[in-house]
């Protein structure tokens, strides 16, 4: 064996050395984000200030989901330091808790348990159909949401999706290993129209009309007639929406809906369509199923990382070890 041999494996030596000291920071800080990382409690509300514009359209419609300041801003940002946010663009079933999804590299992931047959996908770029899911557009420090494009629901009706006719859920999603951290949600209604769709936004605004009655509601929430002696109590993130006939509480009773809670009624020419939501159950769509296939498969999830680097700390541990071996020199056979 030659000098220049040698030097060549002490050079590879160090250098599988150095690789193992960063992979095994980088599996650490991995390990660390993953186990710092808490999802949303089920229920949670969303938080404030998402805007849909144009609220009408159809699936070739171009449509934007911007964020009002100072409500525009992950908890923290894309750095290791600042907790490793990414954030995403949803759809999910109206029935569906978008506090209780998770993300990998294809988009939003149902919970166990969630109704059948519904409904996540993400939210597509209308130039170049890139699925919108973990972005690190994140401004350092204050966690602000950049690089936001505009969408269409285009690619969603790809035969491997698919958005059946109903009420849905759209916005943003901060996330952090995966786990949803902050969420932001704008309700709207999808119609079949021909071979593509029509939707528009259908949001809840507060009415309430009480005669003689007490009626509490809290922000967020949509209160119904209530007749005199009635008592009405909705706490934050639940709905109650009425489209075709009014919802009525009889003099002397008490009705309450608890948080994340989800009553729908859309009018009688779409079909009824049920499913359970998070605390409550809804109506919605139209003739069908809330959805029959779109969920986006499972391929990834947020321990990929953790493995990732714990493997290349192994395997660059290993060479290491072997490099540092002296080689064994046989002497020749005899003859």
């Amino acid at each position: 064996m030659n000098h220049s041999s040698d030097r060549s494996r002490r050079i590879w030596r160090d250098l599988a050395r150095a690789a193992t000291v960063l992979s095994s920071a980088l599996f650490v800080s991995a390990l660390v984000g993953a186990m710092s990382a808490t999802a949303l409690p089920a229920g949670t509300p969303p938080t404030p200030g998402q805007n849909l514009s144009p609220a009408s359209g159809t699936e070739a419609t171009a449509f934007t989901l911007s964020l009002v300041a100072p409500n525009n801003a992950c908890p923290g940002d894309a750095t290791t330091a600042g907790g490793g946010f990414r954030w995403n663009q949803y759809i999910v079933s109206a029935s569906v808790d978008a506090a209780t999804l998770t993300w990998n590299s294809n988009g939003p992931v149902l919970p166990a348990g969630a109704p059948a047959g519904a409904i996540a996908q993400p939210l597509f770029s209308a130039t170049t159909g890139a699925a919108q899911v973990q972005r690190p557009n994140l401004a350092a420090g204050t966690g602000q949401i950049t690089g936001i494009t505009n969408l269409s629901f285009a690619t969603n009706l790809d035969p491997s999706l698919g958005l059946p006719a109903g009420q849905y859920k759209v916005g943003f999603a901060c996330s952090a290993a995966g786990q949803t951290e902050r969420y932001w949600q704008t309700l709207i209604t999808i119609t079949a129209a021909g071979s593509g769709i029509s939707w528009t936004t259908s949001a809840s605004p507060t009415t309430t009309t009480t005669v003689g009655g007490t009626t509490t509601t809290v922000s967020g929430a949509t209160t119904t007639t209530t007749v005199g002696g009635a008592t009405t109590t909705t706490v934050s993130g639940a709905t109650t929406t009425t489209t075709a006939a009014p919802t009525t509480t009889a003099a002397g009773a008490t009705t309450t809906t608890v948080a994340g809670a989800t009553t729908t009624t859309l009018a009688a020419s779409l079909g009824p369509v049920t499913g359970s939501g998070s605390g409550g159950t809804g109506t919605s769509g139209s003739g069908g199923t809330f959805g029959s296939g779109g969920t986006i498969p499972v391929t990834g999830s947020s321990s990929m990382p953790v493995l990732f680097w714990a493997l290349m700390s192994l395997v660059f541990g290993r060479m290491a070890v072997l490099l540092a071996k002296p080689v064994k020199v046989l002497p020749p056979r005899a003859p």
